[in-house]
């Protein structure tokens, strides 16, 4: 299984694609439409693909819109629960290692 890890900033995101532990890609994307037509490609090309992000407000509102109107399953998870979770696998604090372990967590 494909887990896209999406890791949500004001107005970007970066997005870590996995596949069984190990990282197919990376890329950044906006929060704007060729933004987004960019991560519906790589979505369209891997169709079991699983989105993960962490409910971040306004933020992420965007990319739960984006999933919903193409009738994606996404999994949306709780900021605390996700920090918890990640505790034990966070060495270094960046957007693209969060990414990557929020994919992590939709494989466990």
């Amino acid at each position: 299984m494909h887990v896209l890890g999406i890791d949500v900033s004001r107005g970007r995101s970066s997005c870590a694609l996995l596949y069984d532990h190990r990282v197919v890609t990376e890329f950044p994307i906006v929060h704007n439409k060729s933004g987004l037509s960019n991560l519906q490609s790589v979505i369209k090309n891997d169709p079991g693909v699983l989105p993960i992000f962490e409910t971040t407000g306004v933020y992420s509102r965007v990319l739960a819109q984006f999933f919903n109107d193409l009738g994606i399953a996404y999994l949306e998870i709780n900021p605390l629960e996700a920090s918890i979770r990640m505790a034990g696998l966070r060495r270094q604090k960046t957007d693209r290692s969060d990414a990557i372990r929020l994919a992590l967590l939709g494989i466990n």
